[in-house]
């Protein structure tokens, strides 16, 4: 198991989201400890950004010259946002590192994210669209009506599967 993104947040910080993550998921499920690579936040982000893409490219397959995933699990952002590409940072998509730090433009967080190259060149794409909050947002990309305004909208899966998981659903919805 990788991440996608990490906050630059000191360890025991809210919006970590190993933490989430960990006592959501990894408290529950038998998972090996030595199957899960964490980003590192002790690190500056970018040497960090530099050791991650050499953990990924060394535990991975290749596919199109880059890692690929056989699943990528991502949530919609609120504030316009996949992994931690931004709205507004889509040059983050077509780069071909596997993974670079970024900054939150609203809250002026760094972080550690995959690059989009490495995000489409997934074997399925998962996007999670949990809340009340990220229904509306969920519907508008479903119905392409707000391609050019939110970073998932560059989600364009090599592989073609692409799954989404909108709030209430009662069932999956493939793209």
């Amino acid at each position: 198991m990788f991440w996608g993104e990490e906050r630059c947040v000191p360890p025991d910080h809210k919006e970590r989201n190993f933490n989430m993550t960990k006592k959501n998921l990894l408290d529950n499920i038998p998972i090996p400890e030595e199957n899960v690579y964490g980003i590192l936040r002790e690190n500056s982000p970018e040497s960090e950004a530099g050791r991650y893409s050499g953990l990924i490219k060394h535990n991975t397959a290749s596919f199109n010259s880059l890692p690929k995933f056989d699943i990528m699990l991502l949530r919609l952002g609120l504030d316009r946002y996949t992994a931690s590409v931004l709205y507004g940072n889509q040059a983050l998509f077509p780069s071909t590192n596997i993974c670079q730090s970024s900054i939150n433009a609203q809250t002026q967080q760094q972080c550690i994210t995959l690059t989009g190259s490495v995000i489409n060149n997934a074997a399925t794409i998962i996007f999670l669209g949990t809340g009340t909050s990220k229904a509306g947002t969920t519907a508008a990309l479903l119905k392409n009506k707000a391609k050019s305004f939110f970073a998932e909208s560059f989600v364009k899966p090599a592989c073609r599967k692409l799954v989404w998981l909108p709030h209430k659903a009662t069932k999956a919805v493939i793209a």
